[in-house]
């Protein structure tokens, strides 16, 4: 547990500063009593209800001794401005200011607790192969909401005016196109009907080489992620073609594959068309090579050629990013 002294005022002072930035729910809700800092720890603030002066009666009673941070009388400051020159005032005429403050964030925060268990419960409908489904039945609303408790699940809190770009791009932007949010160090991006979250550079790798070693995965720093295989009995890699030299090397959608022998040879473009394969996909997920010859695009196909034959074990790879 870590444990605060947040006090009332303290808490007034949140509510009043998030209601002048325009914040929502979650800010005029202002500090919880409780909140995980992660899977192992708490954080506890105990003293919300309690007024900044029974604190101080306490401890000048008890003869305590602390440290005043000079800068707490400098009115240049947001906080301080509210604490010294609003508050009082507003108390002259509302003496239970404090105590109202706070019982409506209270209230407020369980409104909030309400609408993130609507949220939860609206995501299996929104959520598909952990892309955000923008054509799920939801009325504009609550997919809206729901989008927000997605993108905080993946560490993503946007502030209004970059949710309000974000929402009008995916729902707005031509059917054709792929438009996206750079947050920071991720992106949000849209594919036909479906958002992901991915890193803000998804550019590809370079030309690396790498060794078959009896299946064993194989770290490549330089694309961040990892080849891994699986033993498949139809479509796998025959080993035999796997004991030479290997390269990993970045997606060309004009290259051909043909996955049956009796089936055309398909442009990588025209096949992640068909699966669906978003473009930072496709730009992130190495193709394998022996020499100028493709063996496979990891986790999508095996060219016909190098499959393994009936009773034959087959190697099917799969491309996994970190």
């Amino acid at each position: 547990m870590v444990v605060t002294a947040h006090h009332q005022g303290d808490q007034v002072e949140t509510v009043l500063l998030n209601l002048l930035r325009g914040s929502g729910l979650p800010g005029l809700a202002a500090m919880p009593l409780a909140r995980a800092l992660d899977d192992h720890a708490t954080l506890l603030r105990p003293l919300l209800d309690v007024p900044r002066s029974a604190l101080l009666d306490y401890a000048q009673a008890h003869a305590l001794s602390w440290v005043e941070d000079e800068s707490n009388q400098q009115t240049d400051f947001d906080r301080n401005f509210l604490r010294l020159k609003v508050i009082p005032v507003a108390q002259e005429a509302f003496p239970a200011l404090a105590t109202s403050i706070t019982r409506s964030a209270r209230h407020i925060a369980e409104a909030q607790a309400l609408l993130d268990e609507l949220a939860q419960s609206d995501l299996p409908q929104c959520v598909a192969d952990d892309a955000f489904v923008l054509a799920a039945p939801l009325s504009p609303l609550r997919l809206r909401h729901a989008l927000r408790h997605w993108l905080a699940g993946k560490g993503l809190v946007l502030d209004t005016r970059a949710f309000d770009e974000l929402w009008r791009t995916a729902t707005e932007a031509a059917s054709d196109s792929q438009p996206a949010l750079i947050w920071r160090k991720h992106a949000v991006r849209r594919y036909r009907d479906r958002l992901s979250v991915t890193p803000a550079n998804v550019q590809p790798g370079p030309v690396t080489t790498v060794a078959w070693s009896d299946a064993a995965p194989t770290a490549v720093a330089a694309w961040h992620g990892q080849l891994t295989w699986q033993t498949v009995e139809k479509g796998g890699i025959a080993a035999r073609h796997l004991a030479v030299p290997l390269t990993l090397a970045p997606w060309q959608g004009a290259r051909t594959l043909r996955l049956r022998a009796d089936g055309p040879a398909q442009q990588l473009k025209t096949l992640a068309q068909s699966r669906g394969i978003a473009p930072w996909v496709r730009s992130m997920t190495p193709l394998l090579l022996a020499g100028d010859q493709l063996l496979a695009w990891p986790g999508v196909g095996v060219a016909a050629a190098f499959q393994a034959a009936e009773g034959e074990t087959g190697w099917w790879p799969v491309w996994q990013p970190d």
